[in-house]
């Protein structure tokens, strides 16, 4: 095998190796929205509406959009919303969606961590 052949062989190895991670890369974020919003949408339908919601962010700037029977609320930082507001709402923009209750399972107050 000349030199030629062995790095035609070497480039082809890794346009295989970018392209596979490449796709891995793209399967997992679009599975982790997925996720986080069925995650999202179900406990929050399953909640009362008497609910409080937190939510937080190390960072300034926009986190998600959610968007409630036609109204959207741009969300940043830091925030807070009863579950009213966000009962039955769709997520834009942000990839993980986590409402975690405080105390019991049951309970009707939560923290809503939205992340990038």
């Amino acid at each position: 095998m000349n030199k030629r052949t062995g790095i035609l062989i070497l480039v082809f190895v890794l346009g295989i190796g970018i392209i596979i991670g490449f796709a891995m890369l793209n399967h997992y974020t679009n599975q982790n929205i997925m996720i986080g919003e069925a995650k999202a949408n179900a406990i929050m339908n399953s909640m009362t509406q008497t609910g409080t919601f937190s939510w937080n962010s190390s960072e300034y700037k926009l986190i998600a959009v959610v968007n409630c029977r036609g109204v959207k609320t741009f969300v940043e930082k830091l925030g807070k919303r009863y579950s009213t507001e966000f009962a039955g709402c769709t997520f834009e923009t942000a990839q993980d969606i986590r409402i975690t209750p405080v105390g019991d399972p049951w309970s009707e107050e939560g923290f809503i961590t939205f992340t990038r």
